[in-house]
């Protein structure tokens, strides 16, 4: 069979960076409608919220806020009667068909982390079931812990199951033998 030589790390899921989108308003007003809250997907043009607008008229003109990207409200501030102005983020969005797992491998490993390193992902929260991913490439560190490096390995999240925050078992695979004889591990007494 195949022998593999793996490094066990631990890690945590988070949204990819081109995932993240905010909703806000160009226009002050009030909010009149919630069509959407935290917790719920939506998709892009989705009416996430109704301003009425500051502006005169009678009625005051209404402006529907839409969602700009598929994907889950993780954040809402907008509640109904709250006021709102443009600087001000209304809802966060993520889309979360691709993650990341972000490993935080030991300095000393670290000459590991090279284009093509495979690595097999378990999210204990999801169960059982093993994920096949490469490496991606290193994080930038700013929330390293000492004497670890973060590396960022890529999955695809059919389903949206996995979720930013999840603690991530990752097991690098530093180098395979094909070929090595062996038994069953049940077969030893």
């Amino acid at each position: 069979s195949t022998f593999e030589r793996t490094i066990p790390v631990l890690g945590e899921i988070e949204h990819t960076c081109e995932s993240h989108s905010v909703l806000s308003s160009r226009i002050a007003g009030r909010i009149i409608e919630v069509g959407i809250h935290k917790g719920e997907f939506v998709k892009k043009g989705d009416v996430l919220l109704r301003i009425e607008s500051r502006q005169p008229g009678d009625p005051p003109p209404v402006v529907e806020l839409k969602a700009p990207a598929d994907g889950l409200v993780v954040r809402s501030d907008g509640h109904l009667g709250a006021p709102v102005e443009p600087d001000k983020e209304l809802m966060e969005i993520l889309d979360l068909t691709t993650v990341w797992a972000v490993a935080r491998v030991p300095q000393h490993q670290a000459a590991l982390l090279k284009e093509g390193l495979a690595a097999r992902v378990r999210i204990p929260a999801v169960g059982k079931e093993e994920h096949e991913s490469k490496f991606l490439r290193l994080d930038t560190g700013e929330e390293s812990r000492p004497a670890t490096v973060d590396a960022i390995f890529e999955l695809p999240n059919p389903g949206a199951r996995l979720r930013p925050g999840m603690r991530a078992e990752l097991a690098l695979v530093a180098s395979k033998r094909d070929g090595v004889f062996s038994i069953p591990r049940d077969a030893l007494q």
